[in-house]
């Protein structure tokens, strides 16, 4: 039913008695009216319960149940006029007040002054202290429900609905669950209320009141949060900051007060109202104040533990997607603060060990590949079940949080982004190629790793120009900084520099304002600051800590390991963690995050078949020209290696087996060898003969080389150079002589050469920040766009009569006359139901039959149950006692 047919139907219903006027307000159970009763010649404001929670309800009960509430009398309570149902809608009257609610003053003015606010609280109290002794507790104490009437004396506190609370839940019973509404308001609802404790007293009355008196003083309620979950979920497992840190000014004995009356357990409350009142004014025994204050310091731990049954429930299962406790047994440790979750982030997690930590600590931040993009950025709060898409985040990776955690940053299509948290259009800032983790520092600038120089640089978060930070020490054997964490003075920054082998790199430090470089820790990468000071960083598949003096740049101890199995990529230095400024603590777990997908043949219609049994971390699937060979890209365990398949004999065996990564083959034409990049320690380009027993480097250099095409000639080799910008390359196998296919464009990636070898099809980025599949003919002249609305991984089918190419999960097909040049309108073949992966993001991940009749596809492979992200809240006390700073 609309407000407006409300609003007639109560007017035709008690049009006897009030001549109701206009709506004053709704919310979350009744809305509120204002009427002149026409007996009494008087405004009066009438509250109706919505009809559906009136139906749910039943009106004698209710009416029963409130009429007892009636009996109260006291100049700070609105009294209770009238009651009824009419209409089957159940109705209260309360006096109309002049003047303007609580919320409605705190809205305005957001702090009061602490003369007013002790006015309001104390006035509140009193009202409490009333009702309480007549066995009445109000249970949704609010600034909503305080209104504050003006007179020629000043302003004069009113509580409202007294009892209604109760007599809802009374004669509601378990029909309040059906209708989805719960009591009380989870920004003052004390801990007993939200864990659904049926025994309910006046200390949750208290708790209320001494969140009401916090927010009037400090500007926003003890717990805030974007949901109901989050706020709840703060509420059972942390501590409100001291109003000694948030407003100075307020007197220190209502500061512990206030602490006081806000205790989780009810028991290390003030006895009663009267208690806090007076402990308000200064008259409180020390006694009182002091056991106050020791109890909320020693019982916290008992508090906590006590309501992680309830934070671990707020979903029950992962399989939903929600929040759920540790399976190992940890969800509650004994120390003070520690809480542990674990959840799934969806059915197919980006591989990449990236994860990030908002830095309050109540969000974790990863990508998931779930989009038409290929990956997007998804969000989950800290007790909420919601996986929450940040929206317009298409194809993002490497993502980290603003230091106000309003903005994040991250890379995507080659280029350094930035993006409200809430999602909208992205900001680029710079250009990169290399998909390392960027830092957005305290200092307004965002670090990230450069293409151009290979180290760090730095871009104003408005944007600007790009300011190189360090450079790789070539003899060192460094070959990239990556992964950038700054200091607390917002003086120097933390990075790893990536060497090979792997075992070479380090930590680093450098000083902004002169550049100087330090080495602080040998054999380390992907470096995070913890205060009081510490440096975590990832050595293989474990997390250590060394203690640190973050004034002397100095490490003070030796390193010690702190958190195991904990998942890392060698090709990107990433490693799978992150902290938040207070100390909280994400992973990914790697025995729990092993990728597992599985090769599939697609027809054109989408129909699907098995290519073989075995599921693990597939990639870039390419078929032999013989036909008789599937080779692979194998992503776990790290290195990266090589397989095939023989379609023949029906087995798979591992073709590389080097020290190095091997990936993204590309098939010689008499398929008894492939081209694909090596580790040597850029990702060069080499060759190896089916059977393993010849391996050899094509072409060196500092810059990493990624093949995706040969010609049919078979001695020009397609490559994408990884260097400023991604340049498609042509290599002369012969003279090992290169050339840019197109020196006027750049970032071209997955090219592929027509039947004939008259014409080259790659993706091109554009200025808009999508890809497009662009046709060029080979030594210059024409050069036409293929596809509309984006798309990548281009091959030609049909005599190169058609150009099939990618987009995320769809698979388009377009006529291509290769004597013209001319593309027909692109037709989508088919969708997969979940993106497969695409090694290291610059090869083409898939591959199609000569004649376009099938496709060798990648398919994620669902893990129902599986937790690969874990959460533990108040980490930072566990880190203090393993690592003790002297």
């Amino acid at each position: 039913m609309s407000a407006p047919e409300t609003l007639e139907r109560l007017r035709a219903a008690l049009a006897g008695s009030y001549h109701v006027e206009r709506e004053l307000g709704a919310g979350g159970m009744a809305t509120v009216y204002l009427a002149h009763d026409l007996k009494h010649d008087r405004d009066v404001a009438i509250k109706v319960l919505h009809p559906d929670l009136g139906a749910a309800l039943g009106g004698e009960r209710f009416l029963s149940e409130i009429r007892t509430t009636a009996r109260l009398q006291h100049p700070h309570i609105l009294g209770l006029l009238d009651s009824g149902a009419a209409d089957g809608l159940l109705y209260y009257v309360m006096p109309y007040v002049r003047g303007e609610t609580l919320r409605a003053r705190l809205d305005r003015e957001t702090q009061l002054p602490v003369s007013d606010a002790l006015a309001i609280a104390t006035a509140v109290a009193d009202a409490l202290a009333d009702a309480h002794a007549a066995g009445i507790i109000h249970r949704d104490i609010k600034p909503d429900n305080i209104l504050l009437q003006q007179s020629a004396q000043g302003t004069h506190p009113l509580v409202a609905d007294f009892g209604i609370a109760l007599a809802v839940q009374q004669s509601g019973g378990a029909r309040m669950t059906q209708t989805g509404l719960s009591l009380g308001t989870p920004q003052y609802m004390a801990p007993e209320q939200a864990m659904g404790d049926k025994q309910v007293d006046a200390r949750a009355d208290i708790y209320a009141l001494g969140a009401i008196t916090y927010e009037m003083l400090a500007g926003e309620p003890p717990y805030t949060g974007a949901n109901a979950q989050a706020i709840v979920a703060k509420l059972l497992t942390e501590a409100p900051r001291p109003l000694a840190i948030v407003r100075p000014s307020v007197p220190e004995h209502v500061d512990a007060a206030i602490l006081v009356a806000l205790q989780k357990l009810p028991a290390d409350r003030f006895a009663t109202v009267q208690e806090f009142k007076a402990a308000l004014l200064g008259a409180g025994s020390s006694r009182t104040l002091i056991s106050g204050a020791r109890t909320g310091t020693a019982s916290r731990t008992a508090s906590r533990n006590r309501w992680l049954p309830f934070v671990a429930a707020l979903v029950p299962i992962a399989g939903a997607g929600g929040w759920i406790a540790a399976r190992d047994g940890a969800v509650a440790n004994q120390s003070s603060r520690r809480v542990e979750f674990a959840f799934n982030a969806g059915p197919s997690a980006f591989a990449k060990a990236a994860i990030g930590m908002s830095p309050d600590g109540r969000s974790v931040l990863q990508a998931i590949v779930d989009s038409a993009e290929g990956s997007i950025l998804v969000q989950r709060l800290v007790g909420s079940p919601d996986i929450v898409p940040v929206k317009g985040s298409g194809g993002g990776s490497a993502q980290a949080y603003s230091p106000d955690g309003r903005s994040i940053v991250f890379v995507a299509d080659g280029r350094v982004r930035k993006i409200p948290v809430e999602g909208g259009t992205s900001t680029v800032l710079a250009d990169t190629a290399n998909p390392a983790t960027p830092a957005w520092g305290a200092d307004g600038f965002v670090y990230y790793a450069s293409s151009a120089s290979a180290g760090l640089a730095r871009v104003r978060e408005t944007g600007g120009a790009i300011e190189t930070v360090t450079k790789p020490n070539r003899a060192r054997n460094e070959l990239g900084h990556w992964h950038p964490a700054m200091l607390p003075d917002n003086k120097a920054v933390l990075y790893g520099a990536y060497a090979s082998p792997v075992q070479r790199s380090t930590i680093q430090v450098v000083e902004l304002a002169t550049g100087q470089v330090t080495t602080i820790i040998e054999n380390g990468l992907f470096p995070r600051y913890v205060e009081p000071g510490y440096i975590l960083f990832g050595r293989g598949n474990t997390v250590f800590a060394v203690p640190f003096d973050a004034k002397a740049r100095k490490v003070l101890g030796p390193a010690v390991p702190v958190v195991e199995d904990v998942a890392s990529l060698q090709t990107d230095g990433s490693v799978g963690y992150d902290v938040s400024r207070a100390g909280d603590l994400v992973y990914l777990k790697a025995s729990e995050s092993v990728e597992r997908s599985r090769v599939v043949w697609v027809a054109r219609d989408g129909t699907r078949r098995p290519a073989f049994a075995d599921e693990a971390g597939w990639a870039d699937p390419r078929l032999s020209p013989d036909g008789r060979w599937i080779a692979l890209t194998h992503t776990q365990p790290e290195p990266w290696s090589l397989w095939l398949f023989d379609r023949q004999r029906g087995s798979l065996a591992q073709l590389s087996n080097a020290n190095g990564a091997n990936f993204a083959a590309v098939w010689a034409l008499d398929s008894k060898s492939l081209y694909h990049a090596v580790e040597t320690p850029a990702y060069d380009l080499g060759r190896t003969s089916v059977d393993g027993a010849q391996v050899d480097t094509l072409l060196r250099s500092n810059d990493d080389k990624h093949p995706t095409g040969i010609a049919p000639d078979g001695r020009t080799l397609f490559y994408t150079e990884i260097k400023p910008s991604e340049n498609g390359m042509l290599l002369d196998l012969a003279s090992k002589r290169t050339t840019r296919i197109d020196a006027t464009h750049d970032q071209q990636m997955g090219g592929t050469f027509s039947p004939d070898g008259r014409w080259i099809a790659y993706s091109e980025r554009q200025a808009d920040g999508r890809s497009q599949v662009i046709a060029r003919l080979i030594g210059g002249g024409s050069r036409v766009q293929v596809s509309i609305n984006g798309g990548d991984q281009p091959r030609f089918t049909r005599a190169g009569r058609e150009i099939v190419f990618r987009k995320g999960r769809e698979v388009y097909a377009a006529t291509f006359e290769p004597a013209t040049g001319s593309p027909g309108r692109p037709a989508l073949l088919f969708q997969l139901a979940t993106v497969g992966r695409v090694a290291n993001g610059r090869t083409t991940g898939y591959d199609v039959t000569p004649d376009g009749s099938e496709f060798l596809m990648i398919e994620s492979v669902e893990q129902p149950g599986a937790l690969p992200t874990r959460v533990i809240l108040g980490w930072r006390e566990e880190l203090m006692r393993r690592v003790p700073r002297k």
